[in-house]
């Protein structure tokens, strides 16, 4: 599994960790465990355009250089289909893939999170009843 992945889910998992004696203490932490996920999402949606900026100039350039070194005239379409399959297209391709997957799982993690605000306030809510 990939390093960064790992770290996200590890991270995720201590983050979303409740225990009925630090409810109110977790409470108060979720706005900046929220914050985390969302610079984390940010990044990599930011990495993610600027790879596909990447991808689109390499598929340029090597067409470019496709089409001079052709002994033959070849059709456009070949040309980039042959850019495409050129080794740096195909690691760019990875590297946006694995970014997607980021974001997926990110995205995923804020949805949790959310949804953990709800269920610690009526967690609370619980604690107060069984008191009184």
């Amino acid at each position: 599994m990939d390093d960064k992945l790992s770290k996200y889910l590890e991270e995720l998992k201590n983050d979303t960790i409740l225990d009925q004696l630090n409810l109110e203490e977790m409470q108060l932490k979720l706005p900046a465990i929220k914050a985390k996920y969302l610079k984390y999402l940010f990044t990599h949606k930011e990495e993610m355009v600027n790879l596909e900026e990447l991808e689109k100039k390499a598929i340029i350039e090597i067409s470019e250089k496709i089409e001079k070194e052709a002994e033959v005239k070849l059709s456009k379409i070949t040309i980039e289909n042959t850019a495409k399959n050129h080794e740096l297209i195909r690691k760019i391709i990875i590297n946006i893939k694995k970014e997607h997957l980021y974001i997926e799982l990110i995205e995923k993690a804020l949805n949790i999170i959310t949804s953990m605000s709800y269920d610690i306030k009526n967690l609370l809510e619980l604690k107060k009843l069984e008191i009184t």
